[in-house]
């Protein structure tokens, strides 16, 4: 599992202590279809890593629920909780048999603590990965309207 893991992206330039200590602290769950995993609204102290399966990421509009994006293997969801303390924007619900890899914050205030450079690289890919898809939400925002 180890090995798959370090072509994850969030990885990307991490050195091995730096990635040994994400991963020990991190914890493996499996969702069956149709399950919800976080609620928006809740408050959100752990991040999550796909590592098989597809989850669907929706929010309450005013006409009910919208689908915002499918997340599968090698992405992730949950991230906005390490950068903030602000409660959950989305809902996440598996779409199938769903495994997820869950790194609570702490964590990554551990790495923060002993290694600032190497959590310094962890939120340059994740702001990567937001900023990815916020380039996407804008594309189909403005092709619908």
């Amino acid at each position: 599992m180890l090995t798959d893991l370090r072509g994850v992206p969030m990885f990307a330039g991490l050195d091995e202590n730096a990635f040994n200590m994400l991963v020990q602290g991190a914890r493996r769950m499996v969702f069956e279809p149709g399950a919800v995993i976080l609620n928006e609204g809740e408050n959100g102290v752990e991040f999550y890593l796909v590592t098989d399966g597809l989850v669907s990421v929706v929010k309450q509009g005013p006409q009910g629920e919208v689908e915002l994006a499918k997340v599968g293997v090698g992405e992730s969801f949950g991230e906005m909780c390490i950068l903030d303390n602000q409660p959950r924007t989305a809902s996440i619900r598996a779409e199938k048999v769903t495994v997820l890899l869950c790194l609570p914050r702490s964590v990554f205030h551990k790495l923060l603590e002993v290694a600032p450079i190497q959590f310094g690289i962890l939120v340059l890919n994740i702001a990567r990965d937001l900023s990815g898809r916020l380039r996407r939400i804008d594309e189909v925002f403005a092709a619908t309207h």
